[in-house]
């Protein structure tokens, strides 16, 4: 209520402006402890509530309690954390504005899966970025000899699809393993992307037991020309995009 009028000084007026102080503060408390909205917004960065615009959020998988997968000295949520650093650099060396979900393998905003999800979904949407990537590995059935990269998106959004094919199609010209395509999320949905709010993807880089994607994985000459692919790919969706 605006309080541009001079205040009188009559018990009554004073009574009135005391009620309405108690209704303020109790709807005010009503909005903070309302059950139903994830409790998670409180320990968002700080920046994502600027004014700031970002083209891409890039969430390495996993991270801190959870290690995903792992095979001899390679662990996932450490080589999803190395990809995701270069291919941000890449990025924002050509001006784009990059949001990382994570930044070291020490995170604080979750003890369980469920918990760790609903971050990262409320962090993605509150950057309002045009496309986001999240990063993975896949484990290997032991002696089972799979190998190869794919992307997981939503069949039914054209841009999605779009945003995979520049992505598989770049990293495909390394020619080091299989390219096992795009997977439809809509048959078996991921809560990532199920939701965020803007076109997304999963990439799984690879198998982490194989020994021909294991050399890609790791940090080095290899793993750096992956990232360029990636960081190629959506690029050249973010310049369609600005196109349109």
């Amino acid at each position: 209520m605006k309080q541009k009028r001079k205040l009188k000084t009559s018990k009554a007026l004073s009574s009135i402006a005391i009620l309405e102080g108690i209704v303020i503060v109790s709807m005010v408390i009503l909005c903070l402890v309302k059950t139903d909205l994830p409790i998670v917004e409180s320990i968002l960065p700080e920046q994502l509530h600027g004014s700031k615009e970002y083209d891409v959020v890039l969430d390495a998988g996993h991270g801190g309690f959870d290690s995903g997968a792992m095979d001899q000295n390679l662990i996932e949520k450490d080589i999803t954390l190395q990809m995701s650093k270069q291919i941000g650099k890449i990025l924002e060396r050509y001006g784009y504005n990059v949001a990382y979900i994570r930044e070291g393998n020490a995170i604080d905003w979750a003890t369980d899966e469920l918990s760790d999800l609903a971050y990262r979904v409320e962090y993605a949407n509150q950057t309002k970025a045009k496309l986001l990537l999240s990063i993975h590995v896949n484990s290997e059935e032991v002696n089972s000899g799979t190998c190869g990269f794919e992307i997981w998106g939503k069949g039914s959004d054209a841009i999605a699809m779009r945003f995979a094919e520049r992505i598989l199609s770049n990293i495909d010209t390394l020619g080091y393993t299989q390219n096992r395509g795009f997977k439809n999320q809509d048959d078996a949905p991921l809560y990532l992307l199920e939701n965020t709010q803007f076109p997304s993807l999963l990439l799984e880089a690879g198998f982490i037991g194989s020994e021909t994607d294991a050399y890609y994985l790791r940090s080095g000459t290899a793993q750096k020309k992956f990232c360029e692919q990636v960081a190629m790919g959506i690029m050249e969706i973010l310049q369609e995009l600005e196109e349109e």
